[in-house]
C-alpha cells in the first residue's frame, strides 16, 4: 500500500508547489505600499531584492530584501524607481521591473508609460541595486506596428542573460487590451532587441485555464533550458503556470496550472498571478501576488517532487471497539525539505486520530506545520503537512512521520 510523499528537487517540469505556512511572507502594507504586487526576486550574495508595485497606484517601483531566504522582508530602498519629468516617454509609469546582477552591475529593464498612455520598456543601470540610472536612448523595446500582435501594449519584460552572452527578453504584449500574449526577443548588449519573428511565442490554449490570456512572465535559466512561469486567465480566475523551452521560442506548457487561489485565509480571492521565480542553491522559490480581502500580498511557494510512503503493517484487522496504530514510514529519502500527503479511510467502519511521530523535523526550528494538515482527521481523510525553506539544512535518512489509530466502528478496516 503506497501513498506519495514530496522531495525538494531542482528538476523541472515534475512535482508540485506547495505553498509556505507563514504565508504572507510579504504582507501589506510594505515601504508605505498598502497593496503589494508584481514581485521580482534577485537572489544576491547575501540576501535577497524584492522589487515590487503598488497594485493601487501602479506608477513607481519600489524595494525590501530579506536576509532569510524570503521568508520576511523589510524596507530598505524604499521607492527606487520614479516616473519620468513632463513629456517623458515613462511620465506616468515606471514598473514591471526585472533585474540581473550581470559582474557587478545591476541591470533593470522596466515597463513606461507616457502621459498619453502609451507602454514601453526602458533600461537602467546600478552599482548596489537601489540608486538607479535610466539609460538615456530609452526606451529600449517599443510596440509593434500597425496590425502586429503587440501594437497596443509591450510591458512585464523578464531578462536573463545565457551561456553564449545573448540576452532574452520575454514581454507581454497585446494588440486588443487585456488579452495578452507573451513575446520574445534577443539582444547582444541587453540595450538593441531584436523581436523573434515567431511571435508572439506564447498564447492561451483554448478550454483550458489560460485560454483568454497568458502575461507576466518570470524565467529562469535551468542548465540548458528555459523555464517560464507566467500568469493566465480563463474569464474568471487568474492564475500561474509553468513551460519549458530549450531555444526561447518553442515552448511545451504543463498540463494544468501549479497555483490557484484557497477558499479559505489570506488569498481567497480571485488571482494567484504575477509571479517571480529563483532558483538558489537547488531549491525552487515562487513569490506571487496573492489576492484577497486585505489587498495583495505577497506568497511564497517551493517545489517539491514525488517519492513513496509506505504503511506499517500494510493490512490489519479490528473488531468492533478494537483500536490499532498504523504507522507511516519514508525510507533512504535525501534532501528532503519537506512533505505533504494524505490518508482516506471508510468512516462506516472506522473513526481514526492521527498524531505526528517525525524523525525528520521534530525538533527543527525551522520546520513550520499548515493550521489545516496538523495531524487532523476528520470527514474520512487525515492531513499531515510540514515545510522548511534553504538555506535550512535538509533532511536524511529513513524514519516515521505519522501515526494513525484506528478504532472499529464495523467489521473491517479499510
Amino acid at each position: 500500500m503506497l501513498m506519495p510523499i514530496t522531495t525538494a528537487s531542482a528538476a523541472l517540469p515534475g512535482g508540485s508547489w506547495v505553498k509556505h505556512a507563514s504565508n504572507p511572507v510579504a504582507p501589506s502594507p510594505l515601504c508605505g505600499v498598502s497593496s503589494i504586487f508584481r514581485p521580482h526576486v534577485l537572489v544576491d550574495t547575501s540576501e535577497y531584492k524584492m522589487y515590487f508595485n503598488d497594485q493601487s497606484s501602479l506608477t513607481s517601483t519600489h524595494l525590501a530584501t530579506s536576509a532569510d531566504g524570503g521568508l520576511s522582508w523589510t524596507c530598505t530602498g524604499g521607492t527606487v524607481l520614479l516616473p519620468g519629468g513632463a513629456g517623458a516617454w515613462d511620465e506616468s509609469r515606471a514598473i514591471n521591473a526585472t533585474v540581473i546582477k550581470d559582474g557587478g552591475t545591476y541591470k533593470m529593464w522596466y515597463a513606461g508609460r507616457n502621459a498619453a498612455g502609451t507602454y514601453a520598456i526602458g533600461y537602467a543601470t546600478s552599482g548596489d541595486g537601489v540608486i538607479w540610472t535610466k539609460h538615456a536612448g530609452n526606451p529600449v523595446l517599443t510596440i509593434g506596428g500597425l496590425g502586429a500582435w503587440d501594437s497596443q501594449i509591450v510591458r512585464e519584460p523578464s531578462v536573463v542573460k545565457d551561456g553564449g552572452g545573448t540576452y532574452h527578453m520575454w514581454y507581454a504584449g497585446t494588440d486588443n487590451w487585456p488579452r495578452f500574449n507573451i513575446g520574445h526577443a534577443t539582444s547582444p548588449d541587453g540595450i538593441a532587441w531584436t523581436k523573434d519573428s515567431a511571435n508572439p511565442v506564447l498564447v492561451g490554449t483554448a478550454g483550458q485555464w489560460d485560454a483568454n490570456e497568458t502575461y507576466a512572465p518570470s524565467v529562469v535559466m535551468n542548465g540548458g533550458v528555459f523555464e517560464m512561469f507566467y500568469s493566465g486567465e480563463n474569464g474568471n480566475r487568474w492564475l500561474e503556470g509553468h513551460a519549458s523551452s530549450p531555444d526561447g521560442t518553442v515552448w511545451t506548457k504543463d498540463d494544468n496550472a501549479i497555483l490557484s487561489p484557497e477558499t479559505t485565509g489570506w488569498e481567497t480571492g480571485d488571482s494567484t498571478d504575477y509571479a517571480s521565480a529563483v532558483l538558489d542553491g537547488g531549491a525552487w522559490k515562487l513569490f506571487y501576488s496573492g489576492a484577497g480581502s486585505g489587498g495583495y500580498q505577497i506568497g511564497l511557494a517551493t517545489l517539491i517532487s514525488q517519492a513513496q510512503l509506505t504503511f506499517r503493517p500494510m493490512a490489519t484487522s479490528l473488531a468492533v471497539g478494537g483500536s490499532t496504530d498504523v504507522y507511516v514510514d519514508l525510507t533512504s529519502v535525501t534532501n528532503l525539505y519537506g512533505y505533504q500527503f494524505q490518508v482516506s479511510y471508510d468512516m462506516g467502519k472506522v473513526s481514526a486520530t492521527g498524531a505526528f511521530v517525525d524523525s525528520f523535523f521534530d525538533t527543527d526550528p525551522d520546520a513550520s506545520i499548515p493550521p489545516s494538515w496538523n495531524a487532523s482527521c476528520a470527514a474520512g481523510v487525515c492531513k499531515f503537512a510540514v515545510s522548511k525553506l534553504a538555506p535550512a539544512t535538509a533532511s536524511t535518512g529513513s524514519g516515521p512521520l505519522a501515526k494513525i489509530t484506528f478504532t472499529g466502528a464495523a467489521s473491517g478496516l479499510t
